[in-house]
């Protein structure tokens, strides 16, 4: 679409996002993989919406679809426009043909999250007005730890950890190594809220970010799936713990450590193997309605935090 102005909107596609680069989320280059014109029947994945003025680049926009066709929903993953050409409506425009792209395509509806109480949430507040048929959707607490930093937080638990283990036959197995019939079966017996539902082991669009199942953890009492911990790799700088959860008869025992540990340990272990980056980003990202989990974090993950980020979430039906 070109305006009189000169402004273009354009689809990207991996071979013509380079001149955008400069607006992509810190540490986000490498994992980003843009499928072009969002279309019925294609593939979840990540797409890229673009703004220039007579070629200069001046904005972008990207979201990322899941889910099967059927029930396909969106999350926009970030959306930035350069300085100088702030308050135009440029965000609003991107927005608004992303919204009508993905509801073409057969997106049910589209979700965003932003940082509270920074200096965008008045701008996303007016973006995302309850008149323009957004509407709250809870929110997250997010941990941000260096990977240098778990050593130190794993031997916090080190005690704790071994008399779980000593007392109850428990066993962590590589989320990329459970069986789909262990997931339903999982699925059925504890019936997991929304937030924790375990994706199939081959689902790796889940959220923002490329779930990692070698990372990952599924908490074994036996031959039973009980719990699991899903870890995904959100940029090439940071990992997201994004569900630590047992099933609700076990909540009181505290076997949630067991796989939310031997998951950090593993992606500490991934980047001894890789990076070797002290710096490494470990996010740990708490829903609000998951309270034993807010609790756990302020006690125990906190400490070993260098910033607390609290973030809002907006949906909007798009069908």
């Amino acid at each position: 679409m070109t305006l009189q102005t000169g402004l273009q909107l354009e689809w990207l596609s991996s071979q013509t996002l380079d001149r955008f680069r400069p607006f992509l989320p810190a540490g986000l280059d490498g994992q980003v993989h843009l499928q072009g014109t969002p279309r019925l029947w294609q593939a979840p994945g990540c797409y890229g919406l673009a703004v220039s003025l007579l070629g200069l680049p001046l904005g972008l926009l990207l979201v990322q679809t899941r889910g099967p066709f059927w029930g396909r929903n969106a999350e926009l993953i970030s959306l930035m426009v350069a300085e100088r050409f702030r308050r135009r409506g440029l965000a609003t425009w991107l927005l608004d043909t992303a919204q009508r792209a993905l509801a073409k395509a057969g997106c049910r509806e589209l979700r965003l999250s932003y940082p509270k109480m920074e200096d965008i949430e008045p701008a996303m507040l007016r973006l995302c007005a309850v008149e323009r048929g957004w509407y709250a959707a809870g929110g997250t607490l997010l941990y941000s730890c260096n990977v240098g930093d778990v050593p130190a937080f794993l031997a916090s638990f080190s005690r704790y950890n071994d008399r779980l283990l000593a007392a109850w036959p428990l066993a962590c197995i590589a989320y990329a190594d459970l069986t789909e019939q262990q997931l339903r079966r999982s699925r059925r017996r504890l019936r997991p809220p929304g937030w924790a539902q375990p994706p199939l082991p081959k689902t790796t669009e889940e959220g923002w970010g490329q779930l990692d199942p070698q990372l990952s953890q599924g908490l074994l009492l036996g031959d039973e799936l009980v719990g699991w911990c899903l870890c995904h790799r959100i940029s090439g700088t940071a990992h997201r713990i994004t569900v630590a959860y047992v099933g609700e008869a076990y909540q009181s025992k505290g076997w949630m450590v067991v796989p939310l540990l031997k998951t950090v340990a593993a992606v500490e272990a991934w980047n001894a193997s890789t990076d070797k980056n002290p710096d490494h980003g470990i996010r740990f990202g708490v829903r609000d309605e998951n309270i034993a989990m807010l609790r756990f974090a302020e006690r125990r993950i906190k400490p070993f935090a260098i910033k607390a980020t609290r973030t809002v979430e907006r949906v909007k039906r798009l069908k």
